[in-house]
């Protein structure tokens, strides 16, 4: 999948300021249950997941 679809599901999501955060943005490892992410970031990552299947 191009990045600019994932980046396009991203800013919908309004996780954009967050991957921009992240020390390899859109490459970044996520443990399975989302560690690095607050419980809202995984309910947006959630939504993004859902707008590009």
């Amino acid at each position: 999948m191009p990045d600019d679809e994932v980046w396009v599901a991203v800013t919908r999501a309004r996780l954009e300021p967050l991957i921009r955060s992240l020390p390899d943005q859109l490459d970044t490892m996520v443990r399975e249950r989302g560690n690095r992410l607050s419980g809202g970031g995984r309910q947006r990552m959630t939504v993004s997941r859902l707008m590009l299947a």
